[in-house]
């Protein structure tokens, strides 16, 4: 898998996000479980794969989980809001070299943890 496919892949996770009723929060973190499932699912020691998510779709949203916080908020501002690189620098106080190094970097490493 190359950058390229992890970007497609981004993007159809994107789009699954910004269909489901998560509202882009974790679905294995404990306060996403809380969040989306209440106090109940904060309690599950691992979360079941949602019904209309796909595999592939599961491994991006696990891989996007393993990363920092700041990557995390800059994925997720632009596969799932369609922030771009200058409001994301202005809302993030980030530069739009950084949101573009870090974008590269999340992209190189779901393509090598999927490959």
């Amino acid at each position: 898998m190359n950058k390229e496919d992890a970007e497609a892949l981004l993007a159809k996770w994107g789009e699954w996000q910004q269909g489901s009723q998560n509202h882009g929060y974790s679905t294995t973190s404990t306060i996403g479980r809380a969040i989306i499932q209440g106090g109940a699912g904060a309690s599950q020691a691992t979360c079941p794969v949602i019904p209309d998510m796909t595999e592939e779709v599961q491994k991006v949203e696990d891989a996007v989980n393993l990363m920092d916080g700041k990557t995390q908020k800059i994925i997720r501002g632009i596969y799932i809001y369609g922030y771009s690189q200058r409001e994301m620098s202005g809302d993030y106080k980030i530069s739009r070299a950084e949101i573009a190094k870090r974008h590269d970097a999340c992209a190189n490493f779901i393509a090598g943890k999927l490959s």
